[in-house]
């Protein structure tokens, strides 16, 4: 179904472009404008916003989240070790899927973030594989997983 749409906007878009070099009539401009953008430009300033509001409090939050666990030697306990790489997780969500979702909500066009999502995934999985890592390195090095006998 998303195919057959794709294919019938690719069509009508083709008609709409200019078959000679002299200015479009404002007629074929508000129809191409009607097939590039899902909603009223007052609407899209309004999801502008929203997801600017979203981004900015998403990134600070979690980055407040970060700084304090590692700052403060209290903080860094194995469960907030794991609230970290949830943060970093979130941030890196927030930088690469937040921007295409607000893309995908404003244009009509299909485009394939698929990509970006995989991307985003591998990273998540980066940075639990680095915790971990750091974890045990540090236990082995520092001797600071101790037997109680």
């Amino acid at each position: 179904m998303a195919a057959a749409d794709a294919v019938a906007t690719a069509l009508a878009l083709q008609q709409l472009q200019p078959r000679n070099t002299s200015l479009n009539s404002t007629n074929e401009t508000a129809e191409w404008s009607e097939l590039m953008y899902r909603h009223t430009p007052g609407m899209t300033a309004l999801y502008c916003v929203a997801y600017l509001i979203v981004f900015a409090v998403g990134l600070v939050g979690n980055c407040f989240v970060v700084a304090v666990v590692m700052r403060s030697p209290r903080m860094r306990t194995v469960t907030n070790y794991f609230i970290v790489n949830l943060a970093l997780a979130d941030i890196l969500v927030i930088v690469f899927c937040l921007p295409a979702t607000l893309m995908s909500n404003i244009y009509v066009r299909e485009y394939n973030y698929l990509l970006i999502c995989v991307f985003v995934l591998l990273l998540f999985f980066l940075c639990v594989g680095v915790g971990r890592f750091i974890c045990d390195f540090k236990q082995l090095l520092f001797g600071e997983y101790r037997h109680d006998n």
